[in-house]
C-alpha cells in the first residue's frame, strides 16, 4: 500500500562481489604476528618429574609461530611461577628454516614423604590436611615453614594452646624426607568467664554477646568450651564496641586468664 503506483518496485540492493569491496578499500589490512623468523621447533630439557604435557601448558612460544623473545621471557617468567623448578633459563638454534627454542629447567627436589612425630590428640590425615604439603610436592623451605604455622594454628584454634612444633628434612636412607616434631601439650578448656565492673548490662547480657563459652552443666561439661586464646582476646573489642555502641565512648576493657592445678582448666575474667 505504501509503494509507488504504478511502477515496479525495487529489488534488494545488489552487494558487491569480493575483489570489488577488496579494491573499493584499498586493500584488505592483514594481521601478522610479531618477529621475523618462524619457530621450527620447542624442546625441554632438564625435566624428570614434572610431565612434558604440563610444561607445554605454560607456553605460549609454539611450532610454526614467528618467534618473539618478549613471549619466550613470558615463557620463563611462567614456569618459575609452577613453583617446581628453581632455575629456567633457554637457548636458541638459528636453523635455515627458522629458529628452534630449548628451555632448560632444573627442578626442585620432591618431597618424599610426610612424618609426623608427637601427635596424639589428632591423627596423620588431620594433620596432612593442614599442613597444606604432600608427596611429591617441591621441596621448598618456604611451603614448610608455612605448613608448620597452620599447624600451630590449627592446635591453638583446639585449645592446645602450649603446643610447639618444630621441623627438619632429611632421615636416614631418605634425604627428602619432610619431618615434624610436635609437642602437643594439654588441651586446655574454659571453667568459668567472669564480668567485672558492669554496672549498666547485667553479666549474663555480655556473656551472650561475647563468642567464648564456659562449660554447661552434666555431660555436656566438655562442650563448646575450648579455650581458644585468640577468640578470648577478640572478646575483649567485642565488649569495647558493644560499650562505645552504648555510647560509653571512654570504655575500655581488659582479660585475666588463670589456670588452675593441672592446667588445663582456666578461668577467663574480663
Amino acid at each position: 500500500m505504501g509503494g509507488p503506483q504504478g511502477g515496479v518496485v525495487p529489488g534488494p540492493e545488489e552487494r558487491p562481489k569480493f575483489r570489488e569491496h577488496a579494491q573499493g578499500n584499498e586493500g584488505l589490512a592483514l594481521r601478522r604476528e610479531t618477529g621475523d623468523a618462524v619457530v621450527t621447533d620447542v624442546r625441554i630439557i632438564g625435566n624428570r618429574s614434572v610431565g612434558i604435557h604440563r610444561i607445554m601448558q605454560q607456553l605460549q612460544t609454539r611450532k610454526s609461530r614467528f618467534y618473539d623473545y618478549e613471549t619466550v621471557l613470558g615463557d620463563i617468567r611462567r614456569l618459575n611461577d609452577m613453583g617446581a623448578f628453581d632455575h629456567v633459563t633457554f637457548k636458541l638454534d638459528e636453523q635455515p628454516g627458522g629458529v628452534a627454542v630449548t628451555y632448560l629447567v632444573h627442578e626442585r627436589p620432591m618431597i618424599t614423604q610426610v612424618i609426623f612425630h608427637g601427635n596424639r590428640a589428632v591423627n596423620d590425615r588431620e594433620l596432612k590436611g593442614r599442613a597444606g604439603i604432600e608427596k611429591s610436592d617441591p621441596l621448598n623451605e618456604f611451603s614448610i615453614e608455612s605448613a608448620r604455622r597452620r599447624l600451630i594454628d590449627y592446635y591453638h584454634e583446639e585449645g592446645f594452646n602450649q603446643a610447639v612444633a618444630s621441623h627438619s628434612i632429611g632421615i636416614k636412607d631418605d634425604a627428602n624426607a619432610v619431618v615434624f616434631r610436635i609437642n602437643e601439650g594439654p588441651k586446655e578448656r574454659i571453667a568459668e568467664i567472669r564480668i567485672q565492673g558492669n554496672t549498666i548490662v547485667k553479666e549474663s547480657r555480655l556473656k551472650k554477646i561475647i563468642n567464648s563459652r564456659g562449660p554447661m552443666a552434666g555431660v555436656l561439661n566438655y562442650f563448646s568450651n575450648t579455650a581458644d586464646l585468640r577468640k578470648i582476646d577478640q572478646d575483649v573489642d567485642v565488649l569495647a564496641a558493644y560499650y562505645h555502641n552504648l555510647g560509653f565512648l571512654t570504655a575500655t576493657v581488659g582479660r585475666r586468664i588463670e589456670y588452675d592445678e593441672s592446667g588445663k582448666w582456666i578461668t577467663v575474667t574480663y
